[in-house]
């Protein structure tokens, strides 16, 4: 067999490949009267999770010092909403989840209303089509 046109190798095991990319597998077989057969496939390595985006949907109106907080929290004013998007660079993005406050993990289909005042902890996760992952954590102020 021959990975990406490199030098032809025996396959006396079986091999990884790791590293994010297109890989063109060339292989052949041989029987004992020497008919050969020939063939290629291709595979796509992705070790890569998703990337994430959030989006307030208005400027900050300030910040907020609480104790619980190591540095201040953005203050937005009630009713903003908050969208979510993820990217990912080979395979897709197959869902983005979300969780606000201690509330139970949402599948995100679009943007969430934050109505409550109050420290308003989001987490988002998003998964790509391989199940590499990818989480992000924001604490905000909605006044």
């Amino acid at each position: 067999y021959k990975i990406n046109g490199g030098e032809g190798k025996s396959y006396n095991q079986s091999f990884e490949l790791t590293e994010n990319g297109l890989y063109t597998i060339d292989y052949f077989a041989t029987d004992e009267v020497n008919n050969r057969n020939v063939g290629q496939f291709f595979v796509e390595v992705d070790n890569t999770p998703p990337t994430i985006t959030s989006i307030i949907s208005s400027e900050s109106i300030g910040t907020i010092q609480l104790k619980k907080y190591d540095g201040p929290l953005e203050v937005y004013p009630k009713g903003v909403k908050l969208f979510l998007a993820a990217q990912d660079n080979r395979v897709d993005v197959s869902k983005i989840v979300y969780k606000i406050n201690k509330g139970k993990e949402t599948l995100y289909t679009g943007p969430i209303e934050l109505s409550e005042p109050g420290v308003v902890k989001f987490i988002v996760k998003a998964f790509d089509f391989l199940g590499n992952a990818t989480e992000e954590e924001k604490v905000i102020y909605v006044n």
